[in-house]
């Protein structure tokens, strides 16, 4: 872990602040890598870090109040008009580094209004190359309505991390009657991992 940066070297004796340079010149090269995020002392806003934890690089905030994962792309994987609503899949490939799923979002330029048990959509993100579904529990426009022009996000809670090459699965499933939509756009937000 490449954490031991010192910002104060007055006073140091010759050995003393080449030990003292060389650790920090090595904490700033490496990102202030390593398992746990740098203490209070050795960052400020605007700090990066390399979670080796995580394998992603994390940038302290300007408040310094919290780590903001960088690397944080949406990549849309399909648009459609949905006015004469049927099921559809759409398929993502994943980057060469791999990447956490962090959200997947919809977008409407009209609303779902009186979803219920039999008239809604579902959505699923699979993982083709692994077999398993990012969510433990598919989510539904039942009693979760998507607002018109307002992204609808959907956080996957399991499995969302994803390897190279690794095929995904966006499952759009109509269910009765529900709303139809039009100009819907469906994009994945990812942070590429460090490889």
């Amino acid at each position: 872990m490449a954490q031991n940066l010192t910002t104060d070297i007055s006073g140091q004796d010759g050995g003393t602040w080449k030990t003292t340079y060389n650790n920090t010149t090595a904490a700033l090269l490496s990102s202030m890598s390593g398992t746990t995020e740098p203490g209070s002392g050795v960052r400020t806003g605007g700090t990066p870090w390399l979670d080796t934890t995580t394998n992603q690089v994390k940038i302290r905030n300007a408040g310094d109040t919290e780590w903001v994962p960088t690397m944080r792309y949406p990549v849309k994987i399909d648009e459609r008009d949905m006015s004469s609503p049927a099921s559809f899949n759409a398929f993502l490939t994943c980057p060469a580094q791999g990447a956490t799923i962090e959200k997947v979002r919809i977008q409407s330029t009209t609303a779902t209004t009186s979803s219920d048990g039999t008239d809604n959509y579902t959505f699923d993100v699979y993982n083709v190359t692994d077999s398993h579904s990012l969510f433990g529990t598919a989510p539904t426009t039942n009693g979760s309505e998507i607002v018109a022009n307002t992204p609808y996000d959907m956080t996957p809670d399991q499995n969302n991390t994803i390897t190279e090459d690794d095929c995904l699965e966006f499952r759009v499933t109509v269910n009765g009657s529900p709303t139809p939509l039009t100009r819907m756009s469906v994009e994945v937000v990812w942070i590429w991992l460090v490889a």
